[in-house]
This record gives structure tokens, sequence and C-alpha cells, in this order.
């Protein structure tokens, strides 16, 4: 593990690294992004598949249905509690 403070902020946040990890990630991402020559860095749809196959990794071996629904309810529960 290594922790690693946000800029700006005193925030840490802390990370596995090492380069079996890394490597695991990079593999994990590939096959999971079917994207071409043309696709451009930042790009709309880059985001969201990137960020599809992050949370598949984090859920992991666990029901993304169920793993959904627990993320729909915390993100309306931190809703209404912004809004009252």
């Amino acid at each position: 593990m290594k922790s690693h403070k946000v800029p700006g902020s005193r925030k840490e946040i802390k990370t596995k690294s090492g380069t079996q990890i890394i490597d695991r990630c990079w593999q994990f991402l590939k096959s999971r992004l079917n994207i071409n020559q043309n696709c451009r860095v930042g790009s709309r749809m880059l985001k969201v598949k990137l960020r599809s196959a992050q949370y598949e990794c984090w859920n992991r071996g666990r029901d993304l249905w169920t793993s959904t629904g627990t993320l729909v309810q915390w993100f309306m529960a931190t809703t209404v509690q912004k809004a009252a």
C-alpha cells in the first residue's frame, strides 16, 4: 500500500502499487475496451468505457446488479441530504 496526498488538500489516498498490479490493471482495461486508433484522449466515450471497466474491477466477484442498486441508494441518500 502506498499513500498519496491529493494536491491542494490534506486528503490522503491509499493505493496498491507494484508492477504486477499495474500490469493486471492494464490487461483488465485492454480486454474490456474495444477502441481503435481514431479514439481521442479524453473523449466522452473513452471516459465512459474506462469508468465502466473500473466499476467492474472494483466489484469483481459480486453481483453487479446488487452493487449498482447499493450505489444508487447511496447516491439518492446523499442527494436528499444535500437538498434538505
